[in-house]
């Protein structure tokens, strides 16, 4: 059984490591690999690579499609997800909320938390049932170019802001928050407002607004938002829907401790 070598890291298993690193390897733009794709990803030869590939196979954790021979992410970790959000009782009790601001607003409300240097969302209210087979729980985005993923970064310290963000702030739209003045600036405005607003930064055409709930010293678990077309969700929207956001909010930070939340290597 092989270990890093790393300092530090001695107590990591790099078969596991690897097999993980392939799993990792999937994305919404890789979502099918060949095998020569995935060792030349993960760095790691194309006869260790097969092996660890047919054990993921066998598990179910890795499937193959029949017409391109390629590999795609299995049923294993579709399975799986059902039982992570099974596990996560904060959904249950957002959704009650988050149901009456969508029903006062016309707009999506989405409940996210943060996941190292990403947001993840944990669950979505739409205003239209068409839009329900769109459902974008289990989705990441980067911390600096949504509006919640901003507002959990205005929680900490710059230096650790920074620190998250270093290498990741990529340019998503012309609106993209892409330099560290930028992002500091921005975070600054954020803690004098408390509130923050994403103007077409992650998506063309999309607005968004979000509170953050917070947990001990005040640093936040997650955040809960509205979000919409530019022209729906104006400036005069925002400011009537804060006050039902900030009521969520607090009380969604009486159980900070059910938030999944999972902080950046320094944020302790």
């Amino acid at each position: 059984m092989s270990t890093s070598k790393q300092s530090g890291n001695n107590w990591k298993v790099g078969s596991v490591g690897k097999a993980l690193a392939i799993l990792n390897s999937f994305d919404i733009g890789h979502s099918e690999q060949s095998l020569a794709q995935i060792s030349a990803k993960i760095g790691v030869p194309k006869s260790t690579t097969y092996n660890l590939v047919k054990t993921l196979l066998g598990e179910g954790f890795l499937r193959k499609s029949e017409v391109s021979q390629n590999y795609l992410l299995g049923l294993k970790p579709f399975e799986m997800g059902y039982c992570v959000r099974n596990s996560l009782p904060i959904i249950s009790y957002a959704i009650p909320i988050m149901e009456d601001i969508t029903r006062l607003t016309g707009e999506i409300t989405y409940l996210s938390t943060v996941n190292r240097d990403r947001l993840i969302i944990l669950e979505g209210i739409y205003p239209d049932r068409r839009f329900a087979a769109y459902s974008t729980a289990g989705k990441t985005l980067p911390l600096h170019c949504c509006s919640a993923g901003k507002m959990i970064l205005s929680t900490f310290p710059d230096s650790l802001a920074l620190a998250i963000t270093e290498g990741s702030m990529v340019q998503s739209t012309p609106n993209t928050i892409c330099t560290q003045d930028g992002l500091l600036a921005e975070l600054e405005k954020i803690r004098a407002n408390g509130y923050s607003v994403d103007n077409e930064e992650e998506t063309l055409g999309v607005r968004c607004a979000s509170v953050a709930v917070r947990g001990g010293g005040c640093r936040a678990v997650g955040a809960i938002s509205i979000s919409g077309s530019v022209r729906s969700v104006t400036d005069e929207k925002i400011m009537r829907t804060l006050p039902h956001l900030e009521k969520a909010a607090q009380f969604l930070s009486r159980m900070a401790s059910a938030f999944p939340a999972v902080y950046f290597d320094g944020a302790y």
